[in-house]
């Protein structure tokens, strides 16, 4: 049995729509997604989630898809743990991806730099203060501000850094000169 209610004459077309949907996909005998959520995210919002993936209320429920999401949202780059749950209700799928972002960085200190202005080590690096901690970032900073030691000619410099968690959301980057 399908039915349909709306609030309004304005919420007609998509509620028809919707049950439109819900009778192909039990004449086909194809589960379709209720809804899809997340949990997790403080700092990434669920839009920019939601964005990135192909899963989507009313389509098809496909676990292959549901892979590739997973694999789209890891290479977002904000997240240590993703994981993919799903509850099966009268409506369809209830999809939920349960995010575990990486740390924000808090703060970002050099110390050490006596030959070369702050500011124009600062101009070089990806790693800053409210962003999602990188490694990868971090990594490359320690180049980027080596690159910038060589340019002036000093060629033995030693470049190292030290990531500090503050909490479980929060981290400190220190590179040392």
């Amino acid at each position: 049995r399908a039915y349909a209610t709306a609030a309004d004459e304005s919420a007609l077309p998509f509620e028809m729509s919707d049950l439109a949907n819900r009778i192909n996909h039990t004449i086909f005998n194809k589960v379709m997604v209720a809804d899809v959520q997340t949990r997790g995210n403080l700092f990434i919002e669920k839009d920019a989630i939601l964005f990135a993936i192909e899963t989507r209320k009313g389509r098809v429920f496909s676990p292959q898809v549901l892979q590739e999401d997973l694999r789209r949202i890891y290479q977002m780059g904000y997240f240590k743990d993703i994981q993919i749950t799903t509850e099966e209700t009268e409506r369809g799928m209830v999809v939920t991806f349960v995010v575990k972002e990486k740390p924000m960085v808090r703060s970002v200190q050099i110390i050490g730099h006596k030959k070369i202005k702050l500011e124009d080590l600062q101009k070089v690096m990806e790693t800053k203060p409210r962003s999602i901690l990188d490694i990868a970032k971090v990594k490359g900073d320690v180049a980027r501000m080596r690159k910038v030691y060589v340019d002036k000619s000093y060629y033995e410099i030693s470049i190292s850094y030290t990531i500090t968690p503050i909490d479980d959301d929060y981290s400190s980057v220190e590179f040392r000169i």
